[in-house]
């Protein structure tokens, strides 16, 4: 477990939060407090160690891209901005998520290629819809206690922080108040607010299914047709 989370969630920046999902587990799972203590400290000093190691190889100043001209970013000046004005950081953040949400949603629907093209609307739409009829139409027996479900929903807010923080440090010239988001990213968070809320009530209908189903495979073959269309018209 230790190794899985200081490999895992290292090889991307900014997922460093998801560890905080050992919280799930309890005291008594682990053969006691002291333990389950032990447990939790390893997996987070794991995750921050193998951290501060990535930041200290990429501690230098880069050449990033932004808005198509050369800037230097620098992590280490991002994150003591961060630090010390963490209110402002929020409002970057917040800024960004008005302006960018509904793109970010779109793309994590599906923009193809490198995010250069988008599917048509109606699929988007129908997306959308077999989402709905997920979690309307199936049942699902899951007890999860209500601490546990704000837990998951906790750790999704905190990974989009976590995400938002290593994109601008490693990415943002100093001074930028733009957090370059992609659609993709978002799929751990998204999942971990739908488990979130998944199972809180459901009515029996195995017509759901069929409908999961017949969404999914009008995805596929729209994904291929948009795919085929644009690298060979």
């Amino acid at each position: 477990m230790l190794l899985a989370a200081a490999l895992f969630l290292d090889v991307k920046p900014g997922y460093w939060a998801l560890i905080l999902l050992v919280l799930l587990i309890t005291p008594s799972q682990v053969g006691g407090r002291w333990r389950y203590a032990a447990f939790v400290a390893g997996n987070v000093l794991a995750v921050v160690g193998v951290s501060l190691i990535v930041l200290l190889f990429t501690g230098s100043d880069a050449r990033v891209q932004a808005a198509g001209v050369q800037a230097v970013g620098g992590p280490h000046a991002q994150l003591v901005f961060i630090l010390h004005q963490p209110m402002s950081f929020l409002g970057i953040v917040w800024s960004n998520v008005r302006e960018g949400l509904l793109a970010w949603t779109l793309q994590s629907i599906g923009v193809l290629g490198w995010l250069s093209f988008a599917l048509p609307p109606a699929l988007y739409l129908v997306a959308l819809l077999g989402g709905v009829g997920f979690f309307v139409r199936m049942k699902e027996e899951v007890r999860l206690l209500p601490w546990r479900r704000a837990l998951l929903a906790a750790v999704g807010v905190a990974v989009f922080l976590t995400m938002a923080v290593a994109l601008y440090a490693f990415l943002e010239p100093i001074g930028s108040d733009r957090i370059y988001v992609q659609g993709r990213y978002l799929a751990p968070i998204w999942l971990l607010l739908l488990l979130s809320i998944y199972g809180i009530r459901f009515t029996q209908r195995q017509l759901g299914r069929f409908f999961v189903v017949g969404v999914l495979l009008v995805l596929m073959v729209q994904n291929f047709q948009s795919l085929v269309s644009h690298y060979h018209p």
